[in-house]
């Protein structure tokens, strides 16, 4: 529950995407629908935040079969609440929000966080050929989608462009992890009874850490 609410960049990730592909999951099934495999790992987020940087290097930015749009596909036109029927599910994801403000703040204003920024660009920028702000290495990002969207491009180009980032950002999101991780933890405690009610009706309606 504290990596889907709090996340820290890294393999973690792939806990708070399986938290979300239950959840969807369960919206699904209220819905008729087939739910996603709970360890699918296409419902990226946020992957200039709180990448999984080992991921992105074996399976791209995005996966090649996304299984969350396939299982999205089995809902109905009628159903629009995709929600889970969770009474803490919304506030849950609120602790998402926030978290991301403060990681987006953190990003723009670490001291510790600014002295990687340089090096991850210039690494970025040798390796693609691709515009990267030296201010903001996950300017990358915007980059590749713009190459991306030229003719010609493969799922082979954006498997080179994210094994890029992948290698040159590994430092930056370290430091990135560090810097959020000394945020976290006062902010479990002052959530931890919403967390452990979440956890509760989550192992309830059938999940399995």
């Amino acid at each position: 529950m504290i990596s889907g609410a709090f996340p820290i960049p890294g393999r973690e990730i792939k806990r708070a995407m399986r938290v979300n592909a239950f959840s969807l999951g369960l919206a699904i099934e209220k819905c008729g629908g087939t739910p996603p495999p709970i360890e699918m790992t296409s419902d990226r987020f946020a992957q200039d935040l709180f990448p999984d940087l080992d991921l992105i290097a074996q399976k791209g930015f995005n996966d090649e079969v996304d299984e969350r749009d396939k299982a999205l596909a089995t809902v109905g036109p009628d159903c629009q609440d995709l929600l889970p029927g969770l009474a803490a599910y919304e506030d849950w994801r609120d602790l998402f929000h926030d978290w991301t403000v403060l990681a987006e703040t953190t990003q723009a204003e670490s001291t510790a966080l600014a002295a990687t920024k340089a090096h991850a660009a210039a690494c970025l920028r040798d390796r693609s050929g691709l515009t990267v702000d030296d201010a903001d290495p996950t300017t990358y990002l915007r980059s590749v989608n713009i190459e991306m969207s030229a003719d010609g491009t493969t799922r082979a180009d954006s498997l080179r462009y994210a094994s890029i980032y992948a290698e040159c950002t590994r430092g930056y999101f370290n430091t990135m992890g560090s810097e959020l991780a000394k945020r976290r933890s006062q902010l479990v405690e002052r959530n931890r009874e919403l967390l452990e009610r979440f956890a509760r009706e989550l192992a309830g309606a059938g999940y399995v850490p």
